[in-house]
């Protein structure tokens, strides 16, 4: 829970609806009960304010979406995405121990991401999150799964 302050136009500051709790999801996609909007709201409505070019604003949507799906907890963090990895390795013998070649592992697979050669649906969802990834279509890359059932293959938890 994450503590938030808020005031509707108009109301003194002394009442208690002036703070509220809200979840990281009510911060940033707005609260269930319509009192606070959600920053990715005010964003969009700052950005539709804006001149700017629809290749830009269609990257910039992307990130947010991306925002929004990490915000209701769809898809994992880094830390988790690297958490679920390490956990799901084979070699991995819930010891707390990093093996040099989970380490290595690890690290191939993030490169294979982040050079669009493989996709993370676990980490990005059905997000594109690279638009010079876009060219090269998803059947193409090979998909990195996390957890206790990946495949071994390649980087060790990486599926052909």
């Amino acid at each position: 829970w994450a503590g938030a302050a808020f005031v509707a136009p108009g109301t003194p500051e002394s009442e208690s609806s002036y703070y509220g709790l809200m979840t990281i999801e009510d911060i940033i996609c707005g609260s269930a009960d319509g009192a606070f909007p959600g920053l990715l709201r005010l964003m969009h409505s700052y950005l539709d304010s804006l001149a700017m070019r629809l290749e830009d604003r269609d990257r910039i949507n992307r990130y947010l979406e991306l925002i929004r799906v990490r915000a209701e907890g769809s898809v994992l963090t880094d830390a988790a995405w690297a958490r679920a990895f390490v956990m799901g390795h084979p070699d991995y013998k819930a010891d707390s121990l990093v093996s040099e070649t989970i380490n290595h592992d690890l690290l191939e697979a993030l490169r294979q991401i982040s050079a669009g050669e493989a996709a993370a649906p676990e980490l990005f969802g059905d997000i594109d999150h690279c638009p010079t990834h876009a060219a090269r279509p998803h059947a193409e890359r090979k998909v990195i799964r996390v957890g206790a059932g990946a495949a071994a293959a390649g980087a060790s938890n990486a599926d052909a």
